[in-house]
């Protein structure tokens, strides 16, 4: 049986654990998300139909055509560093290593009353 001050500890690891699994199951899905758009990006800056649609564009225009080519360039140097996929695979290993601890404190949350609630 465990006392009233385990059992808060209890109740505040569980909360605990069940938040940061759910916050790292969000990030893991930004991190896909961010390497989503940024691929697209540079997909639709770099290709032919892009080039062929900036050449139509007036000398009078021309910061466009440098705008453009480096924001493709910029989006090519963030997906080549920031290493989303990396930080996504990092998020769901700790999503579910919390989730893991979530579960054994609800195991015990659920059995508190029990005489063997410390070997769980």
């Amino acid at each position: 049986m465990l006392s009233d001050a385990q059992i808060t500890r209890v109740w505040e690891g569980m909360l605990g654990a069940e938040i940061r699994a759910k916050y790292f199951a969000e990030m893991s899905g930004r991190y896909v998300r961010y390497q989503k758009w940024g691929t697209w990006f540079t997909l639709l800056f770099a290709s032919s139909n892009a080039v062929a649609l900036l050449a139509t564009i007036p000398q009078q225009l021309a910061w466009v055509r440098l705008t453009l080519a480096v924001c493709m360039t910029g989006a090519s140097i963030y997906l080549a560093i920031a290493g989303n996929i990396q930080k996504a695979f990092d998020c769901s290993n700790l999503h579910e290593a919390w989730g893991k601890l979530y579960q054994g404190y609800r195991t015990i949350w659920e059995d508190t009353d029990s005489l063997n609630a410390f070997a769980l």
